[in-house]
């Protein structure tokens, strides 16, 4: 899921930065990196300068793209109910109804293979 690897390298710059700039110990301690209270604490100003807005930037970003992620997760998960193939797919241990979705999509209708090693290949 692009969407998905985007927000989690944004995560992970917004980390690092806060790590260059000697701020990130001092957030809140929470079980999550970007909880609520700690993207609070992370838009708070604290340098007043121009790092404020690289940082502010970086958090408005991550914001829009989780707000887009959501609506095609919720999507996704609709779809994947109404396929019986994807139903299939999920009751193999570790997939889940994006993996599945993702599969079908790729292998389409079954039926047009010959045999199961054909599919496999």
């Amino acid at each position: 899921m692009k969407l998905g690897v985007e927000i989690g390298r944004l995560k992970n710059s917004v980390i690092g930065y806060l790590k260059r700039e000697g701020v990130y110990d001092s957030l809140p301690q929470t079980g999550d990196n970007f909880s609520v209270k700690r993207k609070r604490a992370i838009r708070m100003p604290r340098f007043h300068d121009k790092r404020d807005l690289v940082l502010g930037t970086m958090m408005d970003r991550l914001h829009f793209l989780e707000s887009q992620c959501t609506p095609l997760e919720d999507r996704v998960r609709e779809n994947a109910k109404l396929s019986d193939d994807v139903k299939i797919l999920m009751s193999i241990t570790g997939v889940d109804n994006y993996l599945a979705s993702l599969i079908s999509s790729f292998i389409g209708d079954g039926e047009r293979f010959p045999s199961d090693d054909h599919l496999a290949s």
